[in-house]
């Protein structure tokens, strides 16, 4: 059976198909609500210009129509140092999808695993070309080196295999089709046959003949296969052939060779690496009271007495254990997929916007369950000793949901509580951290300290604010096209999104050497935290706001 490749100009003429999936806003899920009153609007430090607050931080988490915020909307940014959101000319601006599989499969000073190049085309080409498309690429390309092989070695033919390997491992969604997993056997058929590739064979065969899953989460976004009736006859009759043959072919020699040609997936061996299982559910028990008004339910603890860093470790062990788990593509599924997916709802990245969003929470709701004032200031206070040393550990993200918390509505008005705590050090600190968060210049103080070596470490040790990122990825997959005029692909900017996935991918290859501290993280998940409406009625039962009369006496009320 012949399978031309599908040109370029063929991939270019689905682009509109596939585009129209791709029209997104970034995470739905809501921050503290901000309610504003005449009496807020002469806070001065709630509405500084140098401070992340209430007002300035909804370029990063834009208003709605029903007065809440959401985190990562509206904003724009340019990527590190690349230059504006427009990519500019060079001479990889545009590559045509020959040369892009060339320096695929030859190109790169690391590992296949490792190389930038890798890791950013088998993240974003679906956006140009499908699945079935890249296989027989590989397959052609992999004949071509044929000739080339001296002494058994081929340097390219086991840098397809590792291409494979990883490609498979990280997206087998790719692979979902019939006619694509067909083709994947044949490919490892031409494999398994190559005697200085039987390692690859060996390791590819588990992955071959797995469990095909059952959704693909870049449909919504990406180019898929298509199936047709007229091609599955004639793979189910090449099935059979390959059966026939196979049952014919007795290999007396022990090896690779006694299974090369089955399709049949039981016919296993033992696979030479696998996948580390990912099942890490934290189990939470503790005894919760009534507290407060409203019967609020909160940890009857002596929070105030818990060390400032235990509690930045535990807030910093929670953080990376969702970050590491966000592979290259899902932040391509966040930005792109319908709002309301699965794919969007349930993914990894919306999983670290939601615990951004509970920390927010929690937060706002332990300080403002404090009745008397100098209970509440001294909370303040603790949650912001907490930021700055959550800051020595570079986790940029929950720092900014800390910020976000202070800087809410309805902590931002308590105007007596923060009167205790102005004068402090600590506030000067804290007041320094909303500096360095800033929306000024598109977050230009954070992306200056994100660079910052990391005190003599390979790797960079950090949590990215992912916020930010996500529309930086937003703003040049939806600000550049995908093909140029001359039909090729428009590869600076899939490398520009590309340089920003590798950065954040860098970070998650340092793990912090702490452990989790299981009391605090029941007080956090145990906490019933307030919702907006909650967190803004309570504030002003605490504090409740000034009325200007006529006079210049105030009423409060």
């Amino acid at each position: 059976m012949s399978l031309p490749p599908t040109p370029a100009s063929s991939n270019k003429s689905h682009h509109a198909e596939r585009n129209s999936h791709r029209r997104s806003i970034l995470p739905s899920s809501t921050l503290l609500q901000v309610k504003e009153s005449e009496e807020e609007k002469d806070v001065v430090s709630v509405r500084s210009v140098s401070r992340i607050s209430t007002a300035s931080y909804d370029s990063t988490v834009s208003s709605r129509s029903d007065n809440s915020l959401t985190w990562g909307e509206g904003l724009f940014s340019d990527p590190l140092d690349r230059g504006p959101n427009k990519c500019t000319g060079n001479r990889m601006d545009g590559m045509t999808i020959d040369e892009l599989i060339h320096q695929l499969t030859t190109g790169g000073h690391y590992g296949t695993h490792e190389d930038p190049f890798t890791i950013t085309f088998f993240v974003v080409y679906r956006s140009f070309m499908r699945p079935r498309d890249v296989l027989i690429k590989l397959m052609q390309r992999f004949r071509e080196c044929e000739k080339y092989i001296k002494d058994n070695q081929n340097t390219t033919h086991e840098k397809i295999c590792n291409l494979l390997y990883n490609w498979i491992t990280l997206y087998p969604n790719d692979m979902i089709h019939p006619h694509t997993r067909h083709l994947l056997r044949k490919f490892f058929n031409i494999i398994a046959s190559c005697s200085h590739l039987t390692y690859y064979a060996i390791t590819l065969q588990s992955l071959v003949h797995g469990t095909v899953p059952s959704e693909d989460p870049d449909s919504f976004w990406g180019l898929s296969d298509v199936d047709d009736d007229e091609l599955a006859k004639e793979i189910e009759k090449e099935q059979e052939e390959v059966i026939n043959e196979s049952n014919l072919k007795k290999k007396k020699d022990s090896g690779i060779g006694s299974w090369i040609l089955t399709d049949n997936p039981d016919e296993k061996v033992q696979p030479v690496l696998s996948r580390p299982s990912l099942s890490n559910h934290r189990k939470a028990s503790i005894i919760i009271v009534n507290n407060g008004s409203n019967g609020r339910q909160i940890c009857q603890v002596p929070f105030e007495e818990l060390p400032e860093k235990a509690i930045a470790n535990e807030l910093t062990f929670q953080e990376f254990q969702l970050f590491k788990k966000i592979v290259p593509r899902d932040m391509l599924r966040h930005i792109w997929s319908p709002q309301g997916s699965p794919q969007r709802e349930n993914g990894k990245v919306a999983q670290s916007i939601k615990h951004f969003n509970l920390i927010s929470n929690w937060v706002a709701t332990i300080i403002l369950s404090q009745d008397k004032l100098k209970h509440r200031a001294a909370m303040m206070k603790k949650f912001m000793k907490v930021a700055v040393i959550i800051r020595e550990s570079n986790n940029y993200n929950t720092l900014m949901a800390i910020i976000a918390a202070i800087n809410s509505a309805p902590i931002a008005r308590l105007r007596r509580t923060r009167e205790l705590i102005k004068g402090k050090s600590t506030y000067k600190k804290f007041h320094n951290l909303e500096v360095l968060m800033s929306t000024e210049k598109s977050f230009g103080n954070y992306r200056l300290a994100l660079r910052a070596p990391s005190r003599g470490h390979d790797e960079q040790l950090g949590i990215p604010y992912l916020g930010i990122h996500l529309q930086d990825l937003l703003s040049i997959g939806e600000g550049n096209r995908d093909f140029q005029d001359d039909g090729k692909v428009h590869w600076n900017k899939f490398s520009l999104m590309g340089d920003i996935i590798n950065m954040i991918r860098n970070f998650q290859k340092k793990s912090y050497n702490i452990k989790s501290n299981k009391f605090i993280e029941k007080f956090i998940t145990e906490t019933e935290a307030m919702n907006e409406d909650e967190l803004y009625n309570r504030s002003l039962e605490l504090e409740p706001r000034i009325q200007r009369s006529s006079s210049t006496s105030r009423v409060r009320r």
